[in-house]
């Protein structure tokens, strides 16, 4: 396989995913609060709903910039260092979602989170 256009190929994905996600997250943070709030209602997130969607902002803003670097570093330079740590944070996103849908209860989420998770993981073993 070749790494580079894994990389590249990851880092689009990235890309498309975060910058989307952040964007929508920041722009319809009232609607997305209130989706958030009534779903984690009955788990141990109902009391701290605001601030875990700012730190999942925070995270998923960090990867949608770390992923732009990565692609201007992957296609000038050939490096995937950014790249990497894009990942990096793409990771802890995931995890932080994941964590979130199984204490909600939502295995359906869950399971949609770990879809997410199965390029990533591969990104860690071939970027």
């Amino acid at each position: 396989m070749n790494i580079y256009i894994f990389a590249l190929a990851f880092c689009v994905f990235l890309n498309i995913t975060y910058w989307i996600s952040s964007y929508e997250k920041v722009f319809n943070y009232k609607a997305t609060l209130g989706w958030m709030q009534p779903h984690f209602a009955n788990s141990a997130l109902k009391n701290c709903v605001p601030l875990a969607l700012l730190l999942l902002i925070g995270f998923e803003v960090l990867t949608a910039v770390f992923s732009a670097l990565g692609l201007f570093y992957l296609l000038l330079y050939k490096t995937p260092e950014f790249v990497v740590y894009a990942n990096y944070l793409n990771l802890i996103c995931l995890f932080l979602m994941l964590i979130a849908q199984r204490l909600a209860k939502d295995f359906d989420g869950a399971r949609t989170i770990v879809i997410y998770l199965i390029p990533s993981l591969l990104a860690l073993l071939y970027v």
